[in-house]
């Protein structure tokens, strides 16, 4: 059993991990936004929201862009996991849904700090 000290609450989402993605692949906040459909403010809360929740800066942000931290090159292919894993999750509950087997899919990550 886990003991309840390494355990925290986890309140990231999918879409602060997609933006975190897409911003390692265009690397400016204007261009990322833009394609995303959302505003570059938005965008920049998300992420930073998501670099606190995590306890590291993913990204050094400069008037010339945003590149990717050491820490943030060491997350980046866990990141792109935890992504292709949501969406294999979601097609086989909606798979699961159509055959009238289940209706509701929770998620929770535990972590261990």
């Amino acid at each position: 059993m886990v003991q309840k000290r390494y355990l925290r609450k986890i309140l990231m989402t999918f879409e602060q991990l997609l933006y975190a993605v897409e911003l390692a692949n265009h690397q400016t906040l204007q261009e990322t936004a833009g394609l995303l459909h959302i505003s570059k403010s938005g965008l920049s809360q998300s992420i930073s929201q998501l670099e606190n929740e995590l306890g590291v800066k993913l990204f050094k942000r400069t008037r010339y862009g945003s590149k990717l931290t050491a820490q943030g090159k060491e997350l980046l292919p866990l990141i792109k996991q935890m992504l292709s894993q949501g969406v294999s999750l979601t097609k086989k509950a909606r798979n699961l849904g159509k055959s009238g087997q289940i209706e509701t899919v929770r998620v929770a990550m535990l972590i261990r700090c």
